[in-house]
């Protein structure tokens, strides 16, 4: 169900084009996954409030997860160059910081 959400990603290329940037179609696809396991968990729960005040705005289903998955972006990162467990508070932070209404 996620992958139909963007058919236009080959997970046999390395790197992809979507909307004028370039980008890893496999961890795009991980990053969609994640949010929605978080969703689906209600884990952290802020995340599933941010999700239904997003929705209240009228944003779409894929639209709010692009912008859930930016807050983990940076999360993922610095867990991986930093070889460090998944901050909460760090990841909370970061959805905060990445209100756009």
């Amino acid at each position: 169900m996620l992958t139909a959400a963007h058919p236009e990603l080959d997970s046999g290329v390395e790197t992809a084009i979507v909307g004028g940037e370039q980008m890893n179609p496999r961890l795009h696809l991980v990053l969609h996954e994640i949010v929605a396991k978080q969703l689906v968990d209600l884990d952290p729960p802020e995340v599933w409030e941010t999700e239904q005040r997003l929705r209240r705005l009228g944003y779409r289903r894929h639209e709010i997860l692009h912008m859930l998955g930016a807050a983990m972006t940076g999360e993922i990162w610095h867990a991986l160059h930093e070889q460090r467990d998944y901050d909460r508070e760090a990841h909370l932070v970061a959805r905060r910081a990445n209100r756009r209404r």
